[in-house]
């Protein structure tokens, strides 16, 4: 058996890039086996030897996916976008995953973070706004919240959703910042 083989002979092989195929090898062999552990173990250490790995990333993705570890699969769905973003394709979806992991992990700073990295990538993605909204709703961030709903005023929007973002910009500026004029301005 070649896997057996690669194990027996993995310690003793000086060339780097040789050894780092044979680890990776190793490491789908473990995991098409189900052997998570070792296969963690081995996609961990190719890490640590070439941190933008794809194939370790992908590997341990679908590791902390099987054994539902959202703790490592958050820390590793931010490694990824950390390596992704040259790519805004690549990592708008990453910081929505990793937004949404962090609301799982009861993580909200984190979790805003993530989508307000999100909203700059696409400063009109619904599902971004949605959650930014939410968030900052829950967690009291009044200032943030207007910010985000003045924001939404800018954008192309019907004038019944101007109507109620204007309305709902006044509620906040009266009940929680008690600042009238402001409101009396989103109410003209």
């Amino acid at each position: 058996d070649v896997v057996k083989l690669y194990q027996e002979i993995e310690p003793d092989i000086l060339r780097e890039d040789v050894k780092l195929r044979i680890v990776r090898r190793l490491a789908t062999a473990a995991l098409g086996a189900g052997d998570l552990e070792s296969a963690a173990g081995r996609y961990l250490g190719l890490l640590d030897q070439t941190p933008d790995d794809a194939e370790a990333m992908s590997g341990l993705e679908a590791i902390y996916r099987k054994k539902g570890d959202d703790e490592r699969l958050y820390e590793l769905i931010l490694r990824r976008a950390e390596l992704a973003m040259d790519s805004t394709g690549a990592e708008l979806p990453l910081r929505v995953e990793a937004g949404a992991l962090a609301l799982k992990l009861e993580r909200a700073e984190d979790a805003i973070t993530a989508y307000e990295r999100a909203l700059e990538l696409a400063p009109q993605n619904r599902e971004v706004i949605g959650a930014l909204e939410k968030l900052y709703e829950e967690n009291e961030r009044w200032v943030d919240l207007r910010e985000l709903l003045e924001r939404r005023l800018g954008a192309k929007i019907s004038p019944n959703e101007a109507i109620e973002i204007h309305e709902r910009i006044a509620r906040i500026e009266i009940d929680e910042l008690g600042n009238y004029v402001a409101a009396v301005d989103h109410l003209k």
